[in-house]
């Protein structure tokens, strides 16, 4: 039976017209490759070459098999580069980066199914604020950065979904809507504020909602956590700007308010450099967009997100498609 070493062998001789560098490319005797020849012309019962003063040339019968032993060629390395890729997928470790508003609502999901189709590949998860986290990344101490992406950022970054920055008040409380039932920023500035306070400052995402619109409150408190401004707010002390996505378990006990004009932040990864990924890291990354596009987005649609990725070059570069899971409920 004629091996798929044969098929490797025939089509570097018919490219090269030399035995001896055909069998110094593919690292293999010249003795062991003419004994390979000979016994697959014993096989097939007619000559492959035919011995010039320069080399080899096809026989007229080998010209005729030599697209058919490209084709086995190209699927044998596809083969062997997918079984490479399988084992090397079998193990691997991840360290990601990431808010906590992220990690509590979107990541549980996503890293469910990964692990599930990638048992192998472990993963470490650390929380912390933006400048955290790029501190994190520069002393490659995590390999991607879920966070808020801002232009500047000397990462390279890949968006995933804008998260509408959302006026946070205590349940059931009477306020002033225009038409498309929207709550006007400005008008913020006459209840009592709870700041949002990140590394010291304003909080990255919310600072310039507060800057564009010229916002100055005459009372404010201020706290470290939105859970904790949450709960704040809940009791009576005050009224506050957060991200849509880190409401979600508290929409039964305060009210959330789309604001006008709308403002977002756009949630994405920060990574080194995507060259220099590992193939489990970058097979996480391509999970992470068709987990968006196909699963996040869709099941989310009473929410105000808005889709970043490019949906149909990142499905078939990943190469999969994820199955929408039954929309989560609220508590």
């Amino acid at each position: 039976m004629i091996s798929s070493l044969f098929y490797k062998l025939f089509v570097e001789i018919a490219d090269t017209g030399n035995i001896s560098r055909a069998a110094e490319k593919l690292a293999y005797s010249q003795s062991g490759l003419s004994h390979t020849i000979n016994r697959a012309e014993e096989e097939l019962g007619f000559k492959l070459f035919r011995r010039t003063k320069n080399g080899v040339v096809l026989t007229e019968e080998s010209k005729v098999l030599l697209p058919l032993a490209r084709q086995i060629v190209s699927s044998i390395n596809m083969m062997d580069e997918t079984i490479s890729s399988i084992q090397k997928l079998n193990k691997g470790h991840i360290k990601i980066g990431t808010y906590a508003s992220v990690s509590m609502h979107f990541l549980p999901e996503l890293l469910k199914s990964f692990t599930r189709n990638y048992p192998g590949i472990t993963i470490e998860i650390i929380e912390g604020s933006k400048a955290e986290l790029q501190r994190l990344l520069v002393g490659n101490l995590i390999n991607i950065a879920f966070t808020s992406l801002t232009p500047g950022d000397s990462f390279e970054q890949i968006p995933l979904f804008d998260d509408p920055i959302v006026a946070v008040f205590p349940k059931d409380m009477q306020l002033d809507l225009d038409d498309q039932g929207r709550f006007a920023v400005q008008n913020l500035a006459q209840y009592d504020f709870i700041m949002p306070i990140m590394d010291h400052v304003i909080d990255v995402d919310i600072e310039p909602v507060i800057d564009q619109n010229n916002l100055e409150f005459s009372s404010y408190m201020s706290s470290l956590d939105y859970v904790s401004i949450m709960y704040m707010i809940r009791s009576g002390l005050g009224v506050s700007l957060l991200p849509e996505l880190m409401t979600f378990h508290f929409m039964d006990y305060l009210t959330i308010q789309h604001i006008t004009p709308q403002s977002y932040r756009t949630i994405g990864m920060e990574i080194n450099s995507s060259k220099d990924a590992s193939l489990a890291i970058s097979e996480f990354i391509q999970y992470v967009k068709s987990y968006t596009i196909d699963s996040f987005i869709p099941n989310h649609e009473q929410y105000g997100f808005v889709l970043k990725c490019e949906p149909e070059r990142e499905k078939k570069r990943a190469g999969y498609k994820l199955q929408n899971s039954s929309k989560p409920s609220i508590q």
